[in-house]
């Protein structure tokens, strides 16, 4: 099954048919990761993939975080690297997930976990067909 990671970074704004096998391994070690840390249900990280926002569930706004912060793209502080998540991406979409992350950081959130999500769901928004987690 390919992930099509909202890396954010997370190899963040890749289609999985872009990402080498390296890079799919580390997106499956940090989804195992952060599925295992945070409880999520892998239905609802599904839906998310496919635009489906329409819930509110405290686990999967954390996943969201910790694939952010595995991927290096958002510090444990919540800080958002646009480098680090522009650098992730080829080199003919750069420009345009550059100004998807420029409208999508400014997305507000009362905590870490909220600004991801928050994010995620902006990017998505944004760029329906370049997935971040």
């Amino acid at each position: 099954m390919k992930f099509l990671v909202v890396f954010v970074a997370f190899a963040m704004f890749v289609s999985a048919q872009a990402l080498t096998d390296a890079q799919k391994t580390l997106l499956k070690a940090h989804y195992e990761h952060c599925t295992e840390e945070t409880g999520v249900d892998k239905e609802l990280v599904k839906k998310t993939r496919t635009g489906d926002f329409s819930f509110d569930d405290a686990k999967t706004k954390s996943f969201m975080f910790c694939m952010l912060k595995r991927s290096g793209v958002m510090t444990d502080d919540g800080v958002f690297h646009r480098d680090i998540a522009v650098s992730k991406v080829e080199d003919d979409i750069k420009e345009d997930v550059g100004r998807a992350i420029d409208i999508c950081v400014k997305e507000p959130g009362s905590t870490n976990d909220e600004k991801a999500w928050n994010y995620v769901k902006c990017y998505h928004k944004e760029r329906p067909n370049h997935a971040v987690i």
